[in-house]
């Protein structure tokens, strides 16, 4: 539920950029726990990163997120980097790398 969950925020968040979509394997994920292991427990979280296959001007090669789970519920987001440029969906603008 976790792989699906950050797999389907990062095509939400693909899709208005681009208008087009990304499928499910066009994306590896690496995900990082966060916070001690103490026993008994039951909430986890972290971080994972996207690398994303397929390539378009508009969106960064590389997504960060955030998930959580606790209680039986999975939550992920997608965070886009500060140097994110913005413009309207399938503009072609996108993110700046800084050198």
């Amino acid at each position: 539920r976790l792989l699906f969950s950050a797999k389907e925020s990062v095509f939400k968040t693909w899709y208005p950029l681009t208008l087009t979509e990304l499928d499910f394997d066009e994306a590896d994920l690496t995900f990082r726990r966060e916070g001690d292991d103490r026993a008994g427990d039951p909430a986890a979280g972290g971080t994972f990163t996207a690398r994303l296959l397929r390539t378009d001007p508009a969106v960064p090669p590389v997504l960060d997120g955030r998930w959580r789970v606790e209680d039986g519920i999975v939550a992920t987001a997608v965070l886009l980097r500060p140097n994110w440029r913005d413009g309207p969906a399938g503009s072609g603008a996108g993110w700046v790398q800084e050198s």
